[in-house]
């Protein structure tokens, strides 16, 4: 029997090696990640700034753009 093997000891010893000893690598991940984005990362306008045309709405653009297919509706 090794000297650790004592539960009383091992009690004692295991709280603090997983607090003092370890690595929570999915949290470190996670702030690494987050500090990256954060420091580096910066917002885009959805519209031009500059245009004199309000921007069209997505799904307008996006109807038109399936009525220029000439789609015909699915038979079963």
């Amino acid at each position: 029997m090794g000297p650790y093997d004592d539960p009383h000891i091992r009690d004692i010893l295991l709280p603090y090696a997983r607090a003092h000893l370890t690595t929570d690598y999915v949290e470190y991940t996670e702030q690494g990640v987050e500090q990256i984005l954060f420091e580096t990362l910066a917002s885009v306008p959805l519209a031009d700034a500059t245009s004199f045309l309000l921007p069209t709405d997505p799904f307008e653009a996006l109807a038109k753009h399936l009525d220029s297919l000439n789609l015909t509706p699915y038979q079963e």
